[in-house]
């Protein structure tokens, strides 16, 4: 039999052992001592909700070593299944967490842990908000922060190196957790950090949701100070996500940041409007083997209230000061992915993989999580979408972002006729519209039309990945 036909069957019988119940496996390892070993093998990932049974296997779990010695992958997970049905109003489950608060101090004894993840549910409500509407599905900020301060105690140990760390539903708002000595130590070892940012959202009234302090306190300050300046000479692997749009505003200045061994970059729901956006992109050209964007649009208008665009630090003849209209402060950006895919093209020579496109926000699993692009943002395809142009409008609602074409996407297959239809038929529809006409008449319109240019840039970014250096 040829080496190859081995391995071919080895996979299939591994693969095979993977899908085993306990009992089963534990019956196999005893009858076969080959397979021993590749059920071990398969222990190496740990996954733990505050469900009974999930509970109960993980502490069965420390009474084997060579099973406790196997895990290298820990997934946390603070709800069950149905985010929906997790009543927490006032901080109140269904069912208690006590007996998942008791496993977290276990962790400390997995001495060949190099990877955890911890996965929230995806509302929030932030202790500043007088009315807190969310109350299905929606954990506490103080629960979130006993989990991640109990979490980072357990994994503060000399005998660990964890290298990965995902957060997924990380609050904008975690008092106390960045100062504990213990995160800091933890942060000091990791390689690869993956953080999707949970923002609070009023379903019964979000017109000031984008005024609310906490999203811009950590996006203009905290995220670069407590995660991603002290790991600038660490990082290879770096996703942040966000559940709204971010960037823009709230304001993220990159321009300070620069990790000489990144080799993967992913960005959620990261909006853009400045060209230093993408000469940070850029300057990662020597080592930057992965860029993903995930529903990442060029904002080609934008227009702002005093409060707002006050707070941000806009270049010389970047922002237009309007008095006589809604919008007080107005910019233009200048930006087109036709000028950036071939200078991505020309600049990023280690690029071997690169995705852009609107992921799977809106797909459900079985587990009953209703977003999917951070989990999956690695099968994010190479592609034009109407989204990918947006406008920013400060009276506009239920969102300020106005991003066409989100409702075709995931849906069905559309063909390239259909998609052109539909961005020559992008009518903004927004307060900032009426303001823009009677203000400038046409010439005022014809900064808000959507500027795609399909055809061209489809050249563009199919010449882009035919240069990539693939594997």
């Amino acid at each position: 039999m040829s080496f190859s036909c081995l391995i071919v069957k080895y996979e299939i019988r591994r693969r095979s052992f993977a899908r085993l119940l306990s009992a089963p496996l534990k019956f196999t390892r005893i009858q076969c001592r080959p397979f021993a070993v590749m059920s071990a093998s398969s222990s190496s990932s740990v996954f733990l909700t505050p469900a009974e049974d999930s509970v109960a296997n993980f502490k069965a779990l420390f009474e084997n070593a060579t099973r406790r010695e196997a895990v290298q992958k820990l997934s946390l997970r603070t709800f069950i299944d149905d985010i929906e049905n997790e009543v927490s109003y006032a901080d109140e489950k269904e069912y208690s967490m006590d007996p998942w608060h008791s496993c977290i101090p276990q962790l400390s004894s997995l001495s060949n842990l190099r990877e955890v993840s911890l996965t929230f549910t995806q509302r929030v409500s932030n202790p500043t908000t007088a009315y807190h509407y969310n109350d299905y599905g929606t954990e506490s900020t103080e629960l979130r922060t006993t989990v991640l301060k109990n979490l980072f105690t357990a994994l503060d140990n000399t005998a660990l190196n964890v290298s990965t760390l995902s957060i997924e539903n990380l609050q904008d708002c975690s008092p106390g957790v960045y100062e504990q000595p213990a995160f800091k130590n933890v942060r000091a070892k990791l390689k690869s950090l993956h953080l999707k940012i949970a923002v609070e959202y009023s379903e019964h009234g979000p017109d000031r949701d984008i005024d609310i302090p906490e999203k811009h306190v950590f996006f203009n300050r905290q995220l670069n100070e407590h995660w991603l300046s002290p790991l600038q000479h660490q990082l290879t692997h770096l996703s942040l996500y966000a559940s709204d749009y971010w960037g823009v505003f709230p304001r993220w200045d990159c321009r300070g940041l620069r990790f000489p061994h990144l080799q993967s970059l992913a960005l959620g729901n990261w909006s853009i409007a400045h060209q230093w956006q993408i000469d940070w992109i850029l300057a990662h050209a020597d080592t930057l083997e992965e860029l993903y964007l995930d529903d990442c649009p060029i904002a080609h208008a934008l227009s702002f209230e005093t409060h707002q665009h006050a707070s941000l630090a806009w270049e010389d003849g970047e922002l237009e000061i309007m008095q006589d209209g809604y919008a007080d402060g107005a910019i233009y950006p200048t930006l087109r992915w036709l000028a950036i895919f071939p200078v991505f093209a020309a600049r990023l020579t280690q690029l071997k993989r690169f995705g852009m496109a609107h992921g799977p926000w809106d797909a459900y699993n079985s587990d009953g999580d209703s977003d999917q692009a951070f989990q999956r943002r690695y099968d994010l395809p190479a592609r034009l979408e109407v989204g990918r142009y947006c406008l920013f409008d400060c009276g506009t609602l239920p969102t300020h972002w106005i991003v066409e074409g989100m409702r075709y996407n995931g849906v069905k297959e559309w063909s390239e006729d259909e998609v052109r239809k539909l961005e020559e038929e992008v009518d903004p529809d927004c307060c900032w519209v009426l303001d823009a006409e009677e203000r400038e008449g046409k010439a005022g319109l014809e900064r808000l039309k959507y500027p795609g240019r399909r055809r061209e840039e489809n050249m563009a970014l199919e010449q882009l990945l035919e240069g990539l250096e693939m594997d």
